[in-house]
């Protein structure tokens, strides 16, 4: 079972797998992950009931970083997003993400990319690696 670590402080939130941190003052919650990343399949073509799922959103082949800039601007209200991660990562298939929230969404994308997303209050995001893929490179 796969953990996040979501921090939030000082008007910061930020979503990843764990990570360190230097900001001790920091309050962190470890919550399970609880995947509802699903390949679109004749088996899984019959809807998932409402208690299942509440938001979902369907992704394409291509870039991931347009897809990405879409939901942030959409669903979390971001302005401008700064990239420190590569722009050249590939959403592989057409894929459905199902969850509970778009911020549950938001990590199942982030996962497989080792990325992470901080926002911030004035309505900026920054997008970079997460701590442990930075400091193998």
């Amino acid at each position: 079972m796969a953990f996040i670590r979501v921090l939030f402080c000082s008007g910061v939130l930020s979503v990843g797998l764990p990570f360190s941190t230097q900001a001790t003052e920091c309050a962190d919650f470890d919550i399970s992950a609880d995947p509802h990343l699903m390949p679109v399949t004749e088996q899984t073509l019959t809807p998932p009931s409402a208690a299942d799922t509440d938001v979902s959103l369907q992704l394409h082949d291509g870039l991931l970083k347009p897809q990405l800039d879409l939901l942030l601007r959409e669903q979390f209200g971001v302005q401008a997003i700064e990239w420190r991660a590569s722009t050249q990562h590939l959403w592989p298939t057409v894929y459905l993400l199902r969850g509970a929230s778009w911020r549950q969404l938001l990590q199942q994308m982030l996962e497989p990319y080792q990325l992470r997303v901080t926002l911030h209050a004035n309505h900026t995001a920054v997008v970079d690696y997460q701590q442990s893929q930075r400091a193998s490179l």
